[in-house]
């Protein structure tokens, strides 16, 4: 029976590899100081930055998947394969710019590098042919080798929490509600936030739910919070890189997770007629067993492995907590009830965590 990687939609995109050719190069034996540890590296030519390397055995051949952030007019770019007991090979990427950047100067991408044969590696660089130094060279662990080994059913992928966000509230709530549904992992990426709310990331930090990746984004390109560029502006990349977390993090737990699901933090994925994600994927998964990705939004992927299927709102809806918009009169809004089967457990679950955090946020007012 084939095997497939399930993604619940909301922000994403999954961009196919390509063709690519390498070749034998000499390098200077592999130094470990050089060792990138950081979510973004910038390369020398201050237009390609690194995310991270992933091992990607789909395909008629074994890639490395290279999550960066590029800018548009970069056309050519190597990775370099440290090899353990033989000469190191570099190999030309095919480089697949996300068409999702909306006219920014810079967005995703995958480089895509086929993994050379009689090499064993565990580590890669990346550069641009043209540049005048290339040694030394950033090291990047190639992350997801077998052995795979699921430690969750269900991850929720967020991404990305920036400027003074202080909602607490917000935060229990919405980590509460995951954990209702079936959440074993959840994934945040933060920029910044309020402090109050990072003493809520720190409680559900040590409690295990929460893994928080640290987004610097703005460290090297002006960031916009909105999706399309602004000639005034002068943004180099849109919605703090969002595309860029939502597809790291799809890659970072792909082989941890069974299923992916990808929204903000004010989103829920809800079933409507089933109580849980795992009741609702074990049901979609009888009616369409070629499906690979099911979508609840309007927001698709660009390109995927399998088949998409369009989750009806019978099923389950995209449930989204935003403000009263105010030119919308009240008696044009319906009532919708579907999450209010959970207001027990939420509300005694939410209670526990503020009891626990706000003597923690309190505190430290008062220092």
């Amino acid at each position: 029976m084939r095997k497939y990687f399930y993604i619940i939609n909301v922000f994403v995109s999954i961009l196919w590899l390509s063709y690519i050719y390498h070749q034998q190069v000499k390098i200077k034996p592999r130094n470990s100081s050089n060792i990138a540890n950081s979510t973004i590296t910038a390369l020398g030519d201050n237009q390609t930055f690194i995310l991270a390397p992933y091992y990607d055995p789909r395909g008629p051949t074994p890639s490395i998947r290279v999550l960066a952030i590029i800018h548009h007019s970069v056309r050519e770019l190597y990775c370099w394969f440290h090899c353990i007991h033989s000469s190191s090979v570099t190999v030309r990427a095919q480089i697949e710019l996300h068409r999702d950047r909306f006219a920014h100067p810079y967005g995703t991408a995958d480089l895509l590098c086929t993994e050379p044969p009689n090499c064993s590696y565990h580590y890669i660089s990346v550069y641009r042919p043209n540049a005048t130094n290339i040694t030394p060279l950033p090291l990047f662990e190639v992350r997801n080798r077998p052995p795979h080994t699921l430690s969750v059913n269900f991850t929720v992928c967020i991404s990305t929490m920036y400027g003074d966000y202080n909602n607490v509230l917000q935060t229990i709530q919405s980590i509460e509600m995951y954990k209702l549904l079936g959440a074993g992992r959840v994934t945040l990426y933060v920029n910044k936030c309020h402090e109050n709310v990072d003493k809520v990331l720190q409680y559900y930090m040590e409690e295990g739910i929460l893994e928080v990746v640290p987004w610097p984004i703005d460290k090297f390109l002006r960031t916009s919070t909105d999706w399309y560029y602004n000639l005034k502006s002068k943004n180099q990349i849109g919605y703090y890189g969002q595309t860029a977390t939502l597809n790291d993090c799809l890659y970072r737990n792909m082989y941890r997770s069974k299923f992916v699901f990808l929204n903000d933090i004010d989103e829920i994925i809800l079933p409507v007629k089933l109580y849980d994600w795992g009741s609702l994927m074990e049901n979609l998964q009888k009616q369409y067993p070629e499906t690979s990705v099911f979508q609840t939004s309007i927001h698709s992927i660009l390109k995927g492995e399998g088949k998409t299927t369009l989750v009806t709102r019978e099923m389950a809806i995209s449930f989204h907590a935003k403000n009263i918009t105010p030119h919308v009169p009240k008696d044009s809004l319906t009532e919708d009830r579907t999450l209010w089967r959970f207001n027990v457990s939420l509300e005694q679950n939410s209670n526990k965590v503020i009891q626990e955090v706000l003597p923690i946020i309190n505190m430290s007012d008062r220092v």
